[in-house]
């Protein structure tokens, strides 16, 4: 056997190797946020339970100026959907549960028109406030989805305190404006 058959046998081994440790990896990823807002649950589950009131908290514009938003169902509670696309990609979002005291459930589709991943807003009073704590988990692609898991969680993580800083910003002001 030549050499040149060598280094190719023992390149395929290493990379026959490594997709065999990748797809070992989990492929499904878990993110949290929570924030503690100076105003009643009401007045949180109001700009929560409506995808078009998304667009005041939840949207980074900066992140991708391109994208659009379109609605489909009720206007807001269980069966609303939020459907977007632009340069960062497509998603879709519906909710599947609403309680005004509790939160929000929603399942979610990005990147791909199969459900793959859901969440929840859940509520809790605390004294005058009330603590939010948004959760999320999804499923990313066998092997490749991998390699990136962890980081995904961690991405989605801050961008869930980025976007509950904005909820507390607008509530705790829309709260000070009414009281």
């Amino acid at each position: 056997m030549g050499t040149g058959v060598k280094v190719l046998l023992g390149v395929v081994v290493v990379v026959a190797a490594l997709v065999g440790l990748v797809s070992m990896l989990p492929t499904s990823w878990e993110a949290q946020g929570d924030v503690r807002i100076e105003a009643p649950v009401a007045l949180v589950h109001e700009h929560v339970n409506d995808f078009h009131a998304w667009r005041d908290w939840a949207t980074p514009v900066e992140a991708d100026p391109t994208a659009r938003y379109a609605y489909e169902g009720p206007s807001s509670g269980v069966g609303s959907v939020q459907i977007w696309w632009g340069n960062s990609g497509k998603g879709r979002m519906k909710i599947t549960r609403s309680e005004p005291e509790a939160g929000v459930w929603y399942e979610s589709a990005v990147g791909s028109d199969q459900t793959n991943g859901s969440g929840s807003l859940t509520y809790q009073a605390d004294g005058d406030a009330t603590r939010v704590v948004w959760r999320g988990e999804g499923r990313l692609w066998p092997i490749i989805g991998g390699v990136f898991a962890a980081a995904i969680g961690t991405g989605v993580s801050d961008y869930y305190d980025f976007a509950l800083g904005n909820l507390k910003k607008l509530v705790e002001a829309k709260a000070g404006s009414s009281g």
